[in-house]
């Protein structure tokens, strides 16, 4: 690798190992070596020579003293471009000491995001949308109850993206990272029929954040859409999924007579999913 590319491996290889630790995870001895061995040659190329004693007082003494500096000097700057080529294997050795955790990582993320999707539905369910002069204990209790859940959730999905783009994860940050399409009905009608409101629902594939958002986003597995933290390599396979819903309702309705059908029903699916209130079965209240 050039210079360029080994530092931007480096900083993406220690944004991912930050994620990591702030889950807990542990390192493991060989990413552990590899740290130490990098960080020993950063300090011998970072820090700067200084003389080990004082010039003598005796102008006598001045020359040899300089000439052992002199000498002591060229050794170190020796030092510091050997140290040089040995940081890029060492960097080598930290990235792939690291890529080899990131599926473990990633399959701890998954299950802790579907044991915080679960508490977070059971407390969203009864959680006011907002507070009010007249919100009794419970609501408040409850309100706060679904801000935390939300916050767990955000925080995870934050590590699932930090950690999916140091390994350059294509789309670690979309809405697939924590959310998949069903799979292809096998009826094009009933295609047909599901795609408006499985568009409308995924929107712009950001990321959803905040109680509104991961709400929201529950709210869409009426769609079909299923909530789940993708586990390594997972976001491609989905991408794909979705690239085949969107290519088969396009053939589907090109081949029945035009896409202003399609565009419509599409457009009309959109709207309704954005305007019109869901009501939750479990608790028999509508939600946006």
């Amino acid at each position: 690798m050039t210079m360029p590319d080994n530092m931007m491996a480096r900083n993406a290889a220690e944004s991912g190992i930050g994620a990591g630790r702030s889950r807990g995870y542990p390192l493991g001895d060989k990413l552990t070596a590899a740290i130490d061995r990098l960080r020993a040659l950063d300090r011998i190329v970072n820090e700067p020579y200084l003389p080990v004693a004082s010039p003598p007082i005796d102008p006598a003494d001045l020359g040899a003293w300089l000439a052992g500096q002199a000498a002591e000097r060229r050794t170190h700057g020796e030092t510091v471009a050997e140290a040089r080529v040995w940081q890029g294997p060492a960097v080598a050795a930290l990235v792939a000491s690291y890529r080899e955790l990131v599926p473990g990582w990633t399959a701890k993320l998954v299950t802790e995001f579907a044991g915080a999707v679960a508490a977070f539905a059971a407390v969203a369910e009864t959680a006011p949308a907002v507070l009010t002069a007249a919100s009794d204990d419970d609501q408040v209790a409850a309100y706060r109850a679904v801000l935390t859940a939300a916050g767990t959730l955000d925080r995870l999905a934050a590590t699932r993206t930090q950690i999916g783009g140091s390994i350059a994860e294509q789309g670690a940050g979309s809405l697939l990272a924590v959310a998949e399409v069903p799979p292809l009905p096998g009826d094009p009608g009933a295609l047909n029929d599901a795609w408006p409101d499985l568009h409308a629902a995924l929107g712009h594939m950001r990321m959803p954040a905040g109680v509104d958002g991961w709400r929201g986003l529950l709210a869409a597995q009426t769609t079909g859409i299923v909530v789940s933290m993708a586990g390594a390599g997972g976001i491609q396979s989905r991408s794909d999924r979705l690239d085949s819903w969107r290519s088969w309702t396009s053939v589907v309705n090109t081949s029945a007579g035009g896409t202003q059908r399609y565009t419509t029903a599409m457009a009309a699916g959109r709207t309704a999913y954005a305007t019109g209130p869901r009501t939750t079965a479990a608790a028999g209240r509508t939600s946006r």
